[in-house]
C-alpha cells in the first residue's frame, strides 16, 4: 500500500467515525445513541427533547437515528481558587463561585470560563 492509499484510508475512517456513531458514540459534547427515543418509560417521536436527572438535554432524531445527549452549562475557569471555589447545583445544573469561607461574604470575581 502506498502513502497515498493509507492517507485515503485514514480520511476515510475518520469520516465513517464521524457519520456513524455508535451506540453511546461522543461527538461535539454531546452522546449519541443508536437506538428507540425511550428514557424513563416514556417513548419519544422525532424532534421531541426531554431532560436527564444528570442535566443532559436529550433530542429525538427519528427512527433509525437514535438521539443525542448534550450537556450545556458554563464552567468558570479563572478565579481566585485560594479564597473561591466553584460549587455545582444539581438542580439548576450550574455552577456557582463562592467564598471558601463561609463568614465572608466578598463576592468571588469569576475572570474567565468556558460553555461545556
Amino acid at each position: 500500500m502506498d502513502r497515498l492509499q493509507l492517507f485515503m484510508l485514514v480520511v476515510m475512517a475518520t469520516l465513517l467515525s464521524l457519520v456513524m456513531p455508535s451506540d453511546a458514540g461522543r461527538r461535539d459534547g454531546c452522546r449519541y445513541y443508536r437506538r428507540m427515543c425511550k428514557h424513563e418509560g416514556t417513548r419519544y417521536e422525532r424532534w421531541d427533547t426531554w431532560s436527564t436527572d444528570d442535566c443532559y438535554d436529550c433530542t429525538c432524531l427519528g427512527k433509525g437515528y437514535g438521539y443525542k445527549c448534550c450537556q450545556d452549562f458554563w464552567l468558570p475557569m479563572i478565579f481566585d481558587e485560594s479564597q473561591c471555589e466553584a460549587v455545582w447545583d444539581k438542580e439548576s445544573c450550574s455552577y456557582s463561585v463562592v467564598n471558601r469561607n463561609p463568614a465572608d461574604t466578598t463576592p468571588c470575581e469569576i475572570f474567565a470560563g468556558i460553555l461545556k
